[in-house]
């Protein structure tokens, strides 16, 4: 099973970084009997440009740089998004990224959303990726997800917390990662049924 932990920011050095590593840590400790491997992906820091309609050209340049995050993408079983707040939104870059997913990369695969702030916030990306991110790409978002606030002081050590509360998030996400490889092994057979592809209806409403 094979999990892509998106960071959702392209500062040089970020705290969203640091938790997707260390989700990306709890994957490969925590659970080992599912044998998750996981890639962390960085679109919003790499070289992605701006989505316009010269994806849609064979050949284009466009195209040539979508192409590694699409294979990723594809290749991943589930999904972690690790989402800042930056003025009560998502980055834009986490949107430029999902202008490009479609079915191919998304579609009936689960996705854990956790938001970040340094403040008491990040809620607000969460709220707006479920919202409208999801229509046409057909990426399943878990029930659950995870908010860590403070994050400067949260998740700094492996393996000891800080106090209560980083004690309290670790616990949660350990609990919200088990929900994801539940829904990641239901979901696999889910892909399997024929009719979840209509060339009629690719799209939502």
């Amino acid at each position: 099973m094979h999990i892509a932990i998106l960071c959702g920011s392209n500062r040089k050095v970020s705290n969203s970084e640091r938790v997707c590593n260390f989700i990306a840590h709890r994957l490969q400790h925590d659970f080992p009997q599912e044998s998750p491997t996981s890639t962390v992906i960085r679109p919003v820091e790499e070289t992605l440009p701006s989505w316009n309609e010269s994806i849609f050209q064979s050949g284009s340049a466009l195209q040539a740089s979508w192409a590694p995050f699409s294979t990723q993408l594809q290749q991943a079983d589930a999904f972690v998004f690790v989402v800042p707040e930056w003025n009560g939104m998502a980055p834009a870059g986490v949107k430029n990224f999902l202008q490009f997913c479609g079915a191919k990369e998304l579609a009936h695969k689960p996705a854990l959303l956790v938001g970040i702030s340094s403040g008491t916030g990040g809620t607000y990306p969460l709220m707006e990726l479920r919202v409208n991110s999801y229509k046409n790409n057909k990426i399943c978002y878990i029930p659950e997800q995870v908010v860590i606030r403070e994050v400067e002081e949260r998740l700094v050590n492996f393996d000891t917390p800080a106090d209560d509360k980083d004690a309290y998030i670790r616990e949660r996400l350990g609990f919200t990662l088990q929900v994801l490889l539940a829904y990641a092994k239901a979901l696999k057979e889910m892909r399997k049924v024929a009719t979840l592809a209509h060339p009629k209806h690719p799209f939502g409403m």
